[in-house]
């Protein structure tokens, strides 16, 4: 995946959304920060598109890829659509791109979240523990 595709963006049921939580690349997850967008989306501020990759085992399915707490605060306020873009991407790439769109949020994902990220990456992608240890362990060196 040498270059970031390109999403097509469009209008989604919002029940059409999986949120898959091997995809969402951070240890935590702040309720707070859910109810502050939904105040936010109540008052009428605007919000960037979420992202979704096309889910290739169902029809007219996605899986969530970057903006967790948007869709939790769209789904509390009962909305039921929402602008998306919509990545038509492998699912071996899910993981990998969760992490690079989530590199602009805040807090930014710690160390031990990239790590994860990566390691689980080169897992999809085939490799050993042993090989997964020793190509983290080069690279951080």
């Amino acid at each position: 995946m040498n270059e970031f595709p390109s999403p097509t963006r469009k209008l989604v049921d919002l029940s059409k959304i999986k949120c898959v939580r091997r995809y969402y690349p951070r240890k935590t997850f702040d309720l707070f920060r859910v109810k502050r967008f939904q105040a936010l989306m109540e008052s009428g501020d605007k919000f960037p598109p979420i992202t979704v990759a096309k889910d290739k085992t169902a029809i007219d399915s996605y899986i969530l890829i970057d903006g967790w707490y948007r869709f939790e605060a769209m789904k509390a306020l009962d909305l039921t659509r929402c602008v998306a873009d919509v990545l038509d991407i492998e699912p071996k790439y899910f993981l990998l791109t969760a992490g690079r769109l989530n590199l602009h949020g805040q807090p930014a994902p710690t160390p031990e979240e990239v790590r994860k990220i990566i390691r689980e990456d080169l897992r999809d992608q085939g490799l050993t523990e042993q090989e997964i240890e020793a190509t983290l362990n080069r690279d951080s060196q």
